[in-house]
């Protein structure tokens, strides 16, 4: 239904209201029409016409100054909206009327976090917790911030938790893998990027994130299998990425050379530059086929020094920090490492489980 429909419904409604209340006293008269208002809100928030919706609730409170569902459905809609300080205006009045309300401090939470403030969305989170242990969004967004500010540990205990009430939720899983990896025992937890997949397999973006774990972790087997899936998922396109970590694989890990060097041909064919990486397979531990491959590349202008290749491994190492004489950090007084305007991480927190209030 088009907004004009609604504005028609609306004021038909308001006079039915009015008029029928004529005789009664101008409190109940008050309350009617703010609720008739109210109503008006949830529908425009139904369509997402958000504006409309804010514009209603706004109506409603102004007339019911302590109308808390129109509080709460509006503090959603400047949510959405991103209007984050007047959200916060009207969740300190939701805090007033109702301090232990979950969904308030669920959402307050949820505003933390939107604004890149996760600590003081994890308190939140905490409190909702105490009153509800199983509430499923306040327990995966406590797991998630923990990941995020890489508490490991502690973001490990509160998703196992998770996994087990809502083994159901591929979010779930997916996080699960991702703290895991930060373990020495990372192996074990390559089963929940599987559990993900299964469910979602064609979200290429992380199965390609997972082609990159197990890369990394030399579980090559696994790894050529994803590469095989997302070449046959993408094959109207050119992927010399997948084509280079494919002829790694075929190469050092199982010293393939005939299909090693058609798949590196073909990478090279597709625009494939990156010398260091090149250099990763000719100057790889034991590699049998080093003559070979480099006379591959240095035909093609893709050949660097083994000199050239260690100086570029020891550019990757972390720097110490410089500390000066009275054992002071290079930062400038005032400076912070973590800047106040760092501006909000993609957004894979839960929003409040009750969306709006009938």
């Amino acid at each position: 239904m088009k907004r004009s429909n609604f504005v028609t419904g609306f004021f038909f409604a308001l006079l039915f209201v009015m008029f029928a209340n004529s005789c009664a006293g101008f409190d109940g008269n008050v309350r009617d029409v703010a609720a008739v208002y109210f109503n008006l809100g949830n529908s425009y928030f139904k369509q997402k016409d958000y504006k409309g919706a804010e514009e209603a609730y706004k109506d409603a409170i102004a007339l019911d100054n302590d109308y808390l569902a129109a509080i709460y459905n509006l503090v959603r809609v400047l949510l959405v909206q991103s209007k984050f300080d007047e959200a916060e205006t009207y969740l300190n009045k939701l805090m007033s009327i109702s301090p232990d309300n979950a969904d308030v401090l669920e959402t307050y939470g949820y505003l933390r976090y939107l604004q890149n403030k996760k600590e003081e969305a994890y308190v939140f989170y905490q409190q909702v917790l105490i009153l509800d242990p199983r509430r499923q969004n306040s327990l995966f967004n406590s797991g998630l911030i923990m990941y995020e500010l890489e508490r490991y540990e502690e973001a490990l205990e509160i998703l196992t938790t998770y996994v087990e009430f809502y083994p159901e939720d591929v979010n779930g899983q997916l996080f699960m893998a991702r703290t895991g990896m930060n373990f020495e025992n990372r192996f074990e937890f390559f089963k929940y990027y599987s559990v993900y997949l299964e469910k979602k397999s064609d979200d290429l973006v992380i199965r390609r994130e997972y082609l990159d774990r197990l890369f990394e972790a030399e579980l090559f087997q696994d790894a050529l299998a994803q590469i095989e899936f997302l070449l046959d998922k993408k094959k109207e396109e050119k992927n010399p990425d997948l084509l280079f970590l494919k002829s790694y694989i075929l190469l050092v890990g199982y010293e393939d050379l005939v299909a090693g060097k058609e798949s590196l041909l073909l990478c090279i064919e597709q625009g494939f530059s990156d010398k260091n990486k090149f250099a990763s397979i000719v100057y790889s531990e034991d590699f049998l086929y080093s003559e070979e491959v480099a006379e591959i590349l240095k035909e093609a202008s893709l050949l660097i020094s083994e000199d050239e290749y260690l100086a570029y491994l020891e550019s990757l190492k972390p720097k110490e920090e410089v500390v000066d004489e009275e054992g002071e950090s290079g930062l400038e007084e005032g400076e912070s490492e973590v800047k106040d305007d760092a501006s909000p991480s993609e957004n894979d927190a839960a929003p409040p489980e009750n969306d709006f209030m009938e």
